[in-house]
């Protein structure tokens, strides 16, 4: 693998990252009985939310719900949206990189503030994969990068949950068992492979169940709250996607990050597609 796809690589396993929490507090958000009407309307008028609507939902949303008493919510925001940190060698050496490479002042650093971080990420997707200008630098720099990026993402990965505390599971399907009680099929997606589960309820709790087809996240008390449309799973495919735009009423556009498990820490193999799937 060339290092400008190793680079490649191990930024969008921090786009990935980016875009499971935000897709999380963005569900979480909706199921709040109080909403700013202005922040509900501009969330759900986004036809194709970019890297940095991405980064907004999360800088905008994690501070609400941990206000509201998500103390998980709340450990995302200290680390996330808090103060300057000197725990995080590897994220301060990547977060100087990005500097320099985006023209900023200021040399080695031994601290580091992740809004800071997290801005720099977005500017620098905006400088290098867009406007035709992907992979024609240096292949030492894509090297020194890509190395940066995966060691910073693995030390903040090691305090970040972007489940904020959820369960990640796939619903497959939803039937009766010849004693006439539901039979939950699916997969728990938190592990390297997706592993089966099921679940058997009595038949007054028809009105509870899930929908088949969808990703839920399992909260406290096993309470489910579904992603879709924000995140989906390929069963066929064994892929999970994100929402990636919303071209039509009917239909979403979806993007795949596909990493293999034997690699997944130096450097994560991606496979991006896009696919078609009905809303409803």
């Amino acid at each position: 693998m060339t290092p400008w796809l190793r680079h490649q690589n191990a930024y969008y396993l921090w786009e990935a990252t980016l875009k499971l929490l935000g897709s999380v507090a963005l569900i979480e958000y909706a199921a709040l009985k109080d909403r700013d009407a202005d922040l509900a309307a501009r969330l759900k008028n986004l036809a194709r939310p970019s890297l940095g609507h991405w980064w907004e939902f999360v800088r905008r949303l994690v501070p609400i719900l941990a206000d509201v008493g998500d103390k998980r919510f709340g450990t995302v925001r200290d680390l996330l949206l808090g103060k300057t940190r000197s725990d995080l060698p590897r994220a301060a050496g990547l977060d100087a990189i990005l500097r320099n490479t985006l023209g900023l002042h200021g040399g080695p650093r031994t601290v580091v503030r992740l809004t800071e971080l997290f801005d720099h990420l977005v500017r620098y997707r905006n400088m290098e994969f867009g406007h035709g200008a992907a992979g024609q630098r240096p292949s030492d720099f894509y090297d020194r990068l890509g190395r940066s990026l995966i060691a910073a993402m693995r030390e903040i990965l090691e305090r970040l949950d972007p489940l904020a505390g959820r369960r990640l599971v796939y619903v497959g399907e939803v039937r009766r068992d010849p004693v006439g009680r539901w039979q939950i099929d699916g997969l728990n997606l938190e592990s390297e492979s997706a592993r089966r589960m099921q679940a058997t309820f009595p038949e007054n709790h028809a009105i509870d169940l899930p929908r088949p087809k969808q990703v839920y996240l399992v909260g406290e008390g096993n309470q489910l709250v579904s992603l879709h449309p924000l995140v989906v799973f390929e069963f066929d495919l064994d892929e999970v996607l994100f929402l990636n735009g919303r071209p039509g009423e009917a239909h979403c556009e979806f993007l795949s990050y596909l990493f293999s498990p034997r690699t997944f820490v130096r450097y994560p193999v991606l496979n991006m597609h896009r696919c078609t799937q009905k809303t409803s």
